[in-house]
């Protein structure tokens, strides 16, 4: 399991995603952790740690592209993506079911495809 997948399916807009900087984030991810911070209700600095297998975040970069479709405006940087940790935002359940969906050549769910034939 590699970046480049990831990339290759990640739902780019313009040129909003950096390659490099994304490819650095994915290795500390995928390799130990992403630390990172936010800040929560009260507005207070948390420190967060941010990992995740490679498989499940292909899972999630596929997951990304089957929910915006062909509108990619508001598609969110790769590093963003990343570094928000929203791959995330999707049960394993959700991922597993989704990525078994995915249709590689558009980047669309499955069920969507047969929809508007």
């Amino acid at each position: 399991m590699t970046f480049d997948k990831c990339w290759e399916v990640y739902p780019h807009y313009q040129s909003r995603s950096k390659k490099a900087i994304s490819r650095a984030k994915y290795d500390a991810i995928t390799s130990g952790g992403l630390k990172t911070f936010a800040r929560d209700e009260s507005g207070n600095r948390v420190a967060l740690m941010l990992q995740c297998s490679p498989e499940t975040m292909l899972e999630a970069c596929k997951a990304q592209a089957m929910e915006t479709g062909g509108d990619r405006q508001y598609v969110p940087g790769m590093q963003v993506f990343f570094n928000q940790g929203r791959f995330e935002d999707w049960t394993p359940a959700e991922l597993k079911w989704l990525a078994e969906q995915f249709d590689a050549k558009t980047k669309r769910h499955a069920a969507y495809l047969k929809a508007v034939k």
